[in-house]
């Protein structure tokens, strides 16, 4: 497989998510990608795992940087442009597929880590560069393979969200901080309401 099956594959499994269960079928397509991943480039992959307490500290700030602007700055965006958001919201809801938030939580954080390891692990290794360009690169082509879901709103979060936890990975060479950061914030958004 060569670099750019990656978002092809995510494209065609993101528009799956219209037609069958979304969690499912992102979680399929992220099942069968990192299953070549795994199968073919685990040593960069375990590398890029490696755990320091530095490592840690720098997942947990990073964090809470994202929670504070997601939550301080996104509702009041929310409450002066509701037209704009509705559709991402009510997506939401879609994409649980009417499950409660925590039955959500056992199909997201595996699809989580299979994105680290997919977008901000091998991809973005694949691209190499400088580490702007690097981490852009990855945000937007990570970005454009959400399109086929259809929704422009889960775009520009897609490439936002993917250019910070992509410049996290070139900052620290590491998919910890990335991953931690991606964790509790995915968490956080199915349990607490933006608006």
């Amino acid at each position: 497989m060569k670099k750019w099956t990656i978002p092809l594959v995510w494209f065609l499994g993101i528009g799956a998510s219209l037609r069958f269960d979304p969690l499912i079928a992102i979680g399929i397509t992220s099942l069968a990608l990192t299953s070549w991943l795994i199968a073919t480039d685990s040593p960069l992959l375990r590398s890029l795992l490696r755990v320091t307490p530095r490592l840690v500290a720098l997942g947990i700030v990073s964090t809470v940087i994202m929670l504070a602007v997601t939550f301080g700055i996104v509702p009041l965006l929310i409450a002066r442009f509701p037209d704009f958001f509705a559709p991402t919201l009510a997506m939401s809801d879609i994409m649980r597929g009417g499950r409660t938030p925590l039955a959500s939580l056992a199909y997201v954080l595996p699809i989580v880590v299979a994105e680290e390891l997919i977008w901000r692990g091998a991809f973005e290794e694949w691209i190499g560069g400088r580490r702007y360009v690097t981490a852009f690169t990855c945000a937007l082509v990570y970005a454009l393979a959400h399109a086929s879901r259809g929704s422009l709103m889960l775009v520009v979060i897609a490439f936002i969200c993917g250019f910070y936890w992509s410049l996290l990975r070139e900052a620290s060479g590491s998919l910890v901080p990335a991953l931690i950061a991606h964790l509790i914030w995915d968490t956080a958004i199915l349990f607490i309401p933006l608006a």
